[in-house]
């Protein structure tokens, strides 16, 4: 979209409904999931809702964490993170 080649005399007036808001599906190996299930387990939430949250901290405060490049976790079945938490899961 260019606004510099829109039409501003001929504008409509437009409204929103619900909230704006976007749906992200991110595949996770089995083992991945597990993983993520016991993390959320222990905060006393679901995985989807511990993802969320976990993002969200990322986003609040992107300068308490080093660099958000990918990196192995602990727990060794080859997936990567970009976090630097302290609740990593190991099994």
């Amino acid at each position: 979209m260019d606004p510099d080649s829109w039409n501003w005399d001929l504008t409509e007036e437009g409204t929103t409904n619900g909230s704006p808001g976007a749906v992200i599906e991110v595949h996770f190996t089995r083992d991945e999931f597990l993983a993520l299930s016991r993390l959320a387990q222990q905060t006393g939430v679901g995985p989807v809702e511990y993802t969320r949250q976990t993002m969200l901290r990322h986003i609040a405060a992107p300068n308490d964490h080093e660099e958000l490049k990918p990196r192995r976790l602990a727990w060794g079945i080859g997936t990567t993170c970009c976090c630097n938490s302290q609740s990593q899961a190991r099994t």
